[in-house]
């Protein structure tokens, strides 16, 4: 998916461990580090869950609000 069929994601892991916590933290800094320059506004969450083929679909989405 590219430009407007883009979204963004993000895919929760398990715990991790410290050691693991700090690496992918070095290794993510350099890509992400400038993107991130300014605040996100979050207005929503969604939970996803992927079928046979490995294709994702929305279960809920949950509006932020407060």
């Amino acid at each position: 998916y590219v430009m407007d069929q883009f979204r963004f994601h993000l895919t929760l892991t398990g715990p991790m461990a410290p050691d693991d916590l700090e690496a992918t933290r070095q290794a993510l800094d350099p890509h992400l580090g400038p993107h991130l320059t300014r605040p996100y506004t979050i207005d929503a969450l969604s939970l996803l869950g992927s079928d046979q083929t490995g294709r994702f679909h929305v279960i809920h989405r949950y509006t932020l609000a407060g």
